[in-house]
C-alpha cells in the first residue's frame, strides 16, 4: 500500500532503471520521469535527482538517461523524507509491495528492504 497517491512533481525512485527522478506526467497506468523535473514542495531542490544519481550510483549520465517512461507504477518508490538507513545514512523509501515479512522501508542504495529498527529519523 502506498504512503499516499503518486502525484506530478513527486520525487520517486524507479527500481526498474535504478534512478531517482521527478514525476512530470502521470496517468492511471504510466508516468514520465525526469531527473530535472519541477519538484512540488520544499523537500528537495530541482536537479537533486541527477546529482544524487551521479554521486550515489557512480553513473555517467547522458541527456537521454535523464528522462524516461515508466509503464509499471509499482516500480516507483516514494521517498520517506526524514528517515535514513542507520548503516549507510542514506535516505530510504516506503515499501508499498506486500511481502511476507511486512518490511516498511526499501533502500535504493542497498537494493534491499529494511525493518523499523534498521532506520532512524534524520
Amino acid at each position: 500500500m502506498r504512503n499516499h497517491p503518486l502525484f506530478v512533481g513527486e520525487v520517486v525512485f524507479d527500481c526498474d532503471v535504478m534512478f531517482f527522478g521527478v514525476i512530470t506526467e502521470l496517468t492511471e497506468n504510466s508516468a514520465v520521469i525526469d531527473m530535472n523535473g519541477k519538484v512540488k514542495g520544499d523537500n528537495v531542490v530541482r536537479g537533486w535527482c541527477e546529482k544524487e544519481n551521479k554521486l550515489m550510483f557512480d553513473d555517467e549520465l547522458t541527456e537521454e538517461d535523464t528522462k524516461w517512461n515508466c509503464d509499471n507504477l509499482s516500480n516507483l518508490y516514494q521517498i520517506a523524507w526524514g528517515i535514513k538507513d542507520s548503516r549507510t545514512e542514506n535516505i530510504v523509501c516506503y515499501e508499498h509491495i506486500k511481502m511476507d515479512d511486512d518490511y516498511p522501508y526499501y533502500s535504493p542504495y542497498l537494493n534491499e528492504n529494511l525493518f523499523n529498527f534498521e532506520v532512524e529519523e534524520v
